[in-house]
Order: C-alpha cells, then structure tokens, then sequence
C-alpha cells in the first residue's frame, strides 16, 4: 500500500472543480498501473495538501439555458467525437469548452478553462445542465467570462464564427481555416458535420 496514494484517496472528496478531475484521474491511473509518472507524483501530494486544507464553497453564476450547447455536444459524441471541445473568445482570450468524462463527480458537466494541456491550463469553472456556472476561486478567468458564456448559451454559431475571425482556426478542432466559408461561419465542414451544423 502506497501512503500517499491512501491520503490523496482519503482526501479527494474534499477537493473541488480540476482539483477534484485531476485526483480522481491520477487515483484511476494508480489503481490501474501501480505506477505514476515523475511528473505526476508531485501532484498527489499537491493535490492531498490543497484537500487538508479546506476551501470556502465557489461562487455561483447563472448563465442560461445550456440545451443549445448540450445539444451540440450530445450530436458530436453521437458521431464518435471521444473528446468534444468547444473554443470562444472572451475579451481577445480564448476559452476552451469540454465535458467532464464518466469518471468526473460532476459528469456530463461542462468545464470551462484556458487552452493546453490538462496540467498545465486554468480551471475557470463548470457549467451544471441547468446552466448554473460554480466558478474556481482560484483562476476565475478573464473579465467578462459569464457575459460571454451566457452570449455563447443564447448564440454558439455566432461566437463560434467570432472567434474563427480572430483566429483564423475552427473554434472545434482548433485546425487552421483556409476556406472564407470557413472563416465566415467559424468552423469547417467537417466539424459541422460532426456537430450537425449547417456550412457553407
């Protein structure tokens, strides 16, 4: 028996928001390898840590009717997409959407954070099917995040089209678009098909 594994599994329930994603992912890889990697076993004892010591409950937000974009998600898993994200602007920032897996406390949820890998990015918060938005004390995000969720709720065509104007790559799969078409509408025609967009 590995004590500091035991802590962080003792602890995890006490942990919020990635903190909590990212301790339940590394407990899942424990448990199924025995092993962690050099850059991971820092984290258990981060994690155990930040668990010990407590955390006021995250302020809360509605942001709107999350069924457009629950919707989207649901047709893009519906054809096979494994792991469906979903990226908007917000004051010139961009920001990622994703659902959390099956193995999340809060699954099917959709956690709103910055762009990169799992380690490295912030954690703004989630998003609960009924559009209430609990925000991360820690990296709260850029101003005018819960304007621009609640925008992004009402309209995921036109803030997808925004930010393919800005950046120039699909708001889905991130990939450069070279078709105006494309960059009109803020995806390209494969990622509509994927999430039963019209194109073009």
């Amino acid at each position: 028996m590995n004590l500091e594994i035991e802590a962080l599994r003792q602890s995890a329930p006490k942990l919020h928001g990635r903190d909590a994603e990212f301790a339940a992912s590394l407990l899942h890889q424990y448990d199924s390898r025995s092993s962690l990697s050099e850059r991971q076993w820092p984290w258990v004892a981060t994690l155990t840590q930040r668990a010990q010591a407590g955390e006021p409950a995250a302020p809360k937000a509605k942001v709107g009717s999350m069924d457009g974009l629950i919707a989207l998600f649901d047709t893009a898993i519906a054809n096979k997409l494994k792991h469906p994200k979903i990226r908007f602007d917000v004051n010139g920032e961009t920001v990622v959407l994703a659902l959390a897996g099956e193995r999340s406390a809060h699954a099917g949820q959709i956690n709103v954070s910055s762009p990169g890998p799992f380690e490295s990015r912030d954690w703004y918060g989630r998003i609960d099917r009924k559009g209430e938005f609990t925000r991360s004390r820690r990296s709260p995000g850029p101003d005018g995040l819960v304007a621009a969720l609640a925008a992004l709720a009402e309209n995921p065509s036109k803030a997808g089209a925004a930010h393919g104007k800005r950046t120039g790559n699909c708001c889905f799969c991130a990939t450069e678009l070279t078709d105006h078409r494309s960059i009109d509408v803020g995806y390209g025609p494969v990622c509509a098909k994927r999430w039963g967009l019209a194109w073009g």
